[in-house]
């Protein structure tokens, strides 16, 4: 701390007399300085403009002023400007709040001695900062300097290679000069914890002339790994060109162990393990604004042992804790990554289910299926020693977002309520925050059940929707298909598709689908009306391994021409495992069936992924067609999606055509086909082959 000028250090303390001891304390220990106190915020506003300290050092709690308001007045004079906490009680949470606002230590005052270490480390620290940013023009450094820094540091040339250490990186690693010497720094001390994307961007960092600063694992010479925090900065010729690199590594292994035990104190309940009420609150806080963002659903789910406390009061606390750990592993194990499951306290556990579905019954069935399960794991028996336990479960399900002012709090109270619902009505039962749930998880089960049978009942039927050219003729269909659900009429398939998708129905379906639809594809053929049919394929039933060997069979049993087959697949499908994708797509394509891109615009319309597919058309989504002639954005949309479709040399039909004017504005930008209400509605099948006859002849 020797310097040219006083070390200038200013005390924020309301005990004169804590004031002085502290100032004894720092002189004791052959600090030169001089020193200013102040306790309210005028006067502490004052001495930083005019005073111009090299360090503040601050009582917590003052009656005038407090600690955590100087440290922000500190980080908006100077983020430079070492700050060290001085106080009479803190715990261990609050001292983390400090560290994490930005304080660079904190010492209680019953622990005085420390603080000349604190601040010689506060200090140190700063000329760190310092010397790195000024990025020092040469490597003329004092040898005594450098062999007595308490930080390893390491010289390396311009290629990387290490020139040369200090001692204090032998004692780190555990390596010698002549055994450093030469080597690559990433290579000799590399753990395999950090990918080539990390060394890339460090190296990206220094090479444009820049410090870089960070954390990583390293791995001494006995093999040991071990966290530092490192520097590296650039040193520069005469001629201002990179010449060498000196490397700053500190070992924060004691540091990091502190970080994590209070992290774990905070956040984490004691004995499962698991995410604390706190950290749960915090995450449910995160993710209810992200849904709000992102249009995602998500659920919370709170889960009470039901005879828990009959067991604990009759075998005790320890088989009691055992219960709730094992409880505790059983609703993890149902549950994703990018789920929480927390213990609330007690018998209490909260589970958060985020990025559900982007629609509300979709959300709804999946958190249904997710609390089942849950509630099922929780009816099993508990094996613990040579005994089993047998408790149950009540579970109370709430949805989000449900509201913008929706809170936590509202949450939580509708959960609550729930589970208070699902213990009324027996226990080991899952209940809904909102009438309306409930019946929506009753109606897709039994939607679920009925689809099951709706093939083999024959309930299952199947549309064609006309597409026609410019000049208003027939050149191809859509098979649509259509479920007339006893008693429910027509069931549109906006309803059950999803749940077809999500059962594994849709595979069986689709089959019946395509056998159909070529059924009546021979029929056309037959009587002479040469009509493309499209039939739509789910991304389940594609990536079936036996895909292209049903299309085959069906096509062989039906007799259909493949040559008017085309298959209608999503953007979302195609891009996915593109390989595979192109492969099957490119086997079906040898036998004359054609492939269309269906809702082209409402997924990745990746040109760079399009080009490799073997395509013959896209598919204009209704979504932009409706608005194309007055909305600028989806008009631009639509002329976009006919730029891509002419530059891959493809064809292009617009769904959902309803108006004249629409179908102007199409046919003014080069639009060839069309389909939708404006020329007809899915028809069944002798409607369709009527009216076909009519239009085309035969």
């Amino acid at each position: 701390m020797n310097t040219d000028a006083p070390l200038r250090i200013l005390f924020v303390e309301d005990v004169p007399a804590d004031a002085e001891l502290a100032v004894r304390m720092l002189r004791k220990q052959g600090l030169s300085f001089t020193s200013i106190r102040v306790e309210s915020r005028p006067a502490f506003l004052k001495a930083l403009a005019e005073y111009q300290p090299a360090l503040v050092i601050s009582d917590y709690s003052m009656p005038q002023f407090d600690g955590m308001c100087a440290l922000h007045l500190v980080l908006q004079h100077d983020a430079n400007l070492p700050f060290i906490i001085l106080t009479g009680s803190i715990n261990e949470e609050t001292a983390v709040d400090c560290i994490k606002a930005g304080a660079w230590d904190y010492v209680l005052k019953e622990r005085m001695t420390r603080l000349p270490f604190a601040v010689n480390g506060a200090l140190e620290r700063k000329r760190n900062r310092i010397a790195q940013a000024e990025a020092e023009m040469t490597l003329h450094l004092q040898s005594i300097a450098l062999q007595a820094a308490a930080n390893a540091i390491v010289i390396t040339n311009q290629d990387g290679l290490i020139e040369w250490i200090n001692p204090a990186f032998s004692t780190l690693t555990g390596y010698s000069l002549a055994e450093a010497s030469g080597k690559n720094p990433s290579e000799l001390l590399s753990s395999g914890r950090h990918d080539i994307a990390f060394y890339q961007s460090l190296w990206d960092t220094i090479l444009a002339g820049r410090i870089w600063r960070g954390e990583l694992i390293n791995r001494r010479k006995d093999g040991s790994l071990y966290p530092e925090e490192q520097t590296i900065t650039p040193v520069y010729d005469k001629q201002g060109q990179i010449q060498h690199f000196v490397a700053i590594k500190q070992d924060i292994s004691e540091r990091k162990i502190a970080e994590a035990q209070i992290h774990r104190l905070a956040y984490y309940d004691a004995l499962t393990g698991l995410p604390n009420q706190r950290l749960f609150l915090d995450r449910l806080n995160q993710s209810l604004a992200a849904a709000r963002r992102s249009g995602y659903w998500g659920a919370v789910l709170l889960v009470d042992l039901d005879q828990f406390k009959r067991v604990n009061d009759a075998r005790g606390h320890e088989i009691g804790d055992l219960l709730i750990k094992q409880a505790g592993e059983r609703i993890s194990n149902d549950l994703r990554d990018e789920d929480t499951v927390a213990r609330q306290g007690g018998d209490e556990f909260a589970v958060l289910l985020v990025n559900l579905a982007t629609t509300h019954p979709t959300a709804i069935r999946r958190a249904s299926r997710l609390a089942e399960k849950i509630r099922a794991a929780l009816d099993k028996p508990f094996r613990i020693g040579a005994a089993d336990y047998h408790i149950s479960a009540s579970i109370g399900v709430t949805i989000f977002p449900k509201a913008v002012a929706e809170s936590v709090d509202d949450l939580l109270r509708e959960a609550d309520t729930a589970l208070y619902r699902a213990k009324e009505a027996g226990r080991n039962s899952v209940s809904y925050f909102e009438p309306a749930m409930q019946e929506a998880v009753q109606a897709r089960f039994a939607l679920e059940h009925d689809l099951r049978q709706a093939l083999a009942r024959g309930e299952m039927r199947l549309f064609l929707q006309p597409q026609v050219d410019r000049q208003g003729r027939w050149v191809g269909a859509e098979a649509l298909v259509r479920w007339e659900r006893p008693g429910h009429g027509l069931v549109s398939p906006a309803l059950f598709i999803p749940v077809a998708e999500e059962s594994g129905i849709i595979v069986t379906l689709g089959r019946w689908v395509l056998e159909e639809a070529c059924r009546l594809l021979k029929q056309l053929d037959a009587a002479g009306h040469r009509l493309r049919v499209a039939v739509n394929v789910s991304p389940r039933q594609f990536r079936q391994p036996d895909f292209s060997a049903c299309v085959r069979e069906v096509l062989d049993y039906s007799g259909a021409d493949s040559n008017h087959l085309v298959l209608e697949v999503t953007e979302g499908l195609v891009i996915e495992n593109i390989h595979d994708t192109v492969a099957k797509m490119m086997e079906l394509n040898c036998l004359g069936i054609e492939f269309s891109i269906d809702d082209f615009g409402t997924g990745y319309s990746s040109l760079a992924y399009l080009k490799q597919l073997p395509l013959h058309e896209l598919k204009i989504d209704r979504t932009f067609v409706q608005d194309a002639p007055t909305d600028p954005n989806d008009a631009a949309l639509v002329e976009a999606i006919l730029a891509v479709a002419r530059h891959l040399k493809l064809s292009v039909v617009a769904e959902g055509v309803e108006t004249e004017t629409q179908l102007d504005f199409l046919k003014q930008r080069g639009c060839e086909i069309f389909q939708g209400y404006y020329f007809d509605r899915p028809l069944p099948w002798p409607q369709f082959e009527e009216k076909a006859r009519l239009q085309m002849g035969g």
